[in-house]
């Protein structure tokens, strides 16, 4: 029975250790694809979400490297050459 296993606890337990792995992104990992196949803007959207996931991305930015970018900001910007 669908429903008495939907309101499970196993269920909730279940979906949560699944939840708990994603990264946080705001869509579904399986979307409607009546929604995807009935509008080209979003499905450009998402195609483009998509191929923004697999960019490299920038290496998080350590305090040493704030503090060298503000040091090198011009005197008359509020911190500049503060360090």
């Amino acid at each position: 029975d669908f429903i008495k296993r939907w309101r499970s606890a196993d269920f909730e337990r279940e979906i949560g250790d699944r939840v708990s792995q994603c990264r946080g992104c705001m869509y579904a990992c399986y979307p409607e694809f009546a929604y995807m196949l009935g509008s080209r803007a979003f499905f450009l959207k998402r195609v483009l979400d998509y191929r923004a996931l697999a960019a490299p991305k920038r290496p998080p930015l350590t305090p040493d490297i704030i503090r060298n970018i503000i040091a090198a900001l011009p005197p008359e910007i509020p911190g500049g050459a503060a360090l």
